[in-house]
């Protein structure tokens, strides 16, 4: 495909199924975005610091199943669909079918490590330990939520994925609203208003056909597993050290610190959920675009995408990073009101450029894993550690969180500079093309 048929096809797909994905990730994020400010409003400053220490672990709990399951399905679908139709069609089916129970498997296996860990935690704050085992209870909702929602893009409904993310946000918006009117909105009860809001996505995507309702037998559910767990085996570590020098800052804070602190640099976050989540729906609304690259073996398209998917990306975080740059005292005392968070006003500078430069490498990191370099992946991101503990180690003494926060963008240059590298030479005509070689490992 020459380079202005490229960018026609990138302008008819941004007009088309794109505008769905920005729907489902407008409501996905204005809903969260909003509840957090919400809670950060109503609830003290300890227990939102001690809700969002527990948001992290749910995150924590995401990394394990994503890294085993739904990561791996961009590489096992794509390869699938290179088969004839209908042979494709059955595959990916089974395969989506055998997602689920494996992605079940996983989260119960979490839920009870999170039990374990709330039954030791009630013995020094009641109200963490109660957080952690409602946590284990809802676990398992949350992360079929995930996988239904990453199953939308790779199966190419995105109308579904809208779907399913504006009810998601008119349920939690009404559970919001009659918990703060009734002065029963607390933590817990914060935790429990969105698993019921992921009750309602669950259903959603079972009565549209996304998970297949239907038994896989003991031999196809044994053998997919055992590929997605070939395919994961390194993204699984890899992304629970991005998780340590990315949302891990949360609950680090918050131990060296105290809850209040973890809360403000939640709610610092926070404020640029609505770029992570743009962020998202836009490379995740192109990657059934990189899995027909893996499944022509089309690696001079699949490096395009790489590269012009984060266009619309970066021009969004630029123009959003701006305002919060421009007034950053005047946003946070807008939205938030307290005087802890508006205090920490300089912080957003870091956290600002570390958004710039995420944005940029979003498309790269997909097309790694689109080929299947998880390895490569995992080296990238333990580079990437070892940078933020050794920057770390030198700017936190001097600077305290903004010390932390620094270190941060220095573990995201490194990922970004990385991965860029790391993609042109897999794209390379030198490298073979992909269906030479079925599981990279390197």
């Amino acid at each position: 495909m020459s380079r202005r048929a490229a960018i026609r096809d990138f302008v008819a797909h941004w007009r088309g199924r794109i505008s769905f994905a920005i729907l489902d990730q407008g409501f996905s994020s204005a809903a969260n975005f909003l509840f957090v400010i919400l809670l950060a409003n109503i609830l003290p400053i300890e227990s939102f610091g001690l809700f969002s220490v527990v948001w992290t672990i749910s995150l924590l709990a995401e990394v394990v199943t994503t890294s085993l399951v739904a990561d791996p399905l961009v590489e096992l679908l794509g390869r699938r669909q290179g088969a004839a139709a209908q042979a494709a069609a059955a595959a990916t089916e089974s395969l989506r079918a055998s997602a689920l129970w494996v992605y079940l498997a996983l989260a119960g296996a979490v839920s009870v490590a999170i039990a374990a860990f709330g039954l030791v935690a009630l013995t020094w704050s009641a109200e963490f330990g109660g957080l952690l085992l409602c946590l284990a209870i809802v676990s398992p909702i949350q992360r079929v939520h995930a996988l239904i929602r990453r199953l939308c893009y790779l199966a190419d409904r995105q109308a579904v994925a809208a779907l399913a993310g504006g009810s998601f946000a008119a349920t939690l918006f009404v559970l919001s609203a009659v918990l703060a009117l009734t002065h029963l909105l607390t933590s817990l009860t914060a935790l429990l208003a969105l698993a019921a809001a992921s009750m309602v996505v669950v259903g959603i995507g079972v009565t549209h056909g996304i998970i297949p309702a239907r038994r896989v037998s003991r031999a196809d559910l044994i053998a997919d597993a055992q590929a997605m767990l070939r395919s994961g085996r390194w993204m699984l570590p890899a992304n629970i050290v991005h998780w340590f020098s990315g949302q891990g800052v949360i609950p680090m804070v918050a131990a060296f610190a105290g809850p209040a602190a973890g809360g403000v640099v939640r709610a610092l976050i926070n404020i640029y959920s609505p770029v992570y989540q743009a962020n998202g729906a836009i490379i995740v609304a192109f990657s059934h675009k990189f899995l027909q690259a893996v499944a022509r073996s089309d690696l001079a398209q699949l490096r395009r995408l790489g590269f012009l998917s984060v266009t619309p990306l970066v021009i969004l975080a630029a123009g959003y990073c701006a305002v919060l740059l421009m007034w950053p005292a005047e946003v946070l005392g807008l939205i938030y009101g307290k005087p802890e968070i508006v205090a920490a006003a300089p912080l957003v500078w870091p956290l600002a450029i570390g958004v710039l430069i995420d944005a940029a490498s979003q498309g790269t990191g997909v097309g790694l894993l689109a080929l299947g370099r998880t390895r490569t992946i995992f080296t990238i991101r333990l580079v990437s550690l070892a940078v933020f503990v050794a920057s770390g180690l030198v700017l936190a003494p001097l600077f305290g969180t903004a010390g932390v926060l620094w270190a941060i963008v220095a573990s995201i240059a490194t990922v970004a500079a990385l991965s860029s590298v790391a993609l042109l030479r897999a794209t390379q005509p030198a490298a073979g093309t992909v269906a030479e070689a079925p599981y990279h490992t390197s």
